[in-house]
């Protein structure tokens, strides 16, 4: 390690993937100041959550609902089918005009 003068300024580069860990091994409190130049930080992008679920139908009638970015969310009499939803999205069952949330996923 290196021991800087007082009011040293010292340049560090750390490389993309890396990180910078400062420690102080002496018994006297110091200031520092720290620059952060030409990095442009991006937004780290949050990935989904999704739950699994598994829908039963046990009726001899087809069982209409909606849940939006689903492939087929209507349910075959006597099926089961699995389906892997966001956080926030709802299961909507419908029936003639009225539609009614079943369950919201959280």
């Amino acid at each position: 390690m290196r021991k800087l003068e007082a009011l040293a300024i010292e340049n560090v580069m750390v490389e993309k993937e890396n990180h910078l860990v400062l420690s102080n091994n002496g018994n006297q409190t110091i200031k520092l100041r720290v620059s952060i130049v030409g990095v442009k930080r991006r937004k780290q992008q949050k990935k989904a959550v999704y739950k699994s679920f598994t829908r039963e139908n046990k009726s001899a009638k087809s069982t209409p609902l909606n849940i939006p970015n689903a492939a087929n969310p209507n349910l075959s009499p006597f099926s089961k089918s699995a389906v892997n939803l966001k956080i926030g999205q709802e299961i909507v069952f419908r029936t003639g005009h009225k539609k009614y949330i079943l369950l919201t996923v959280d």
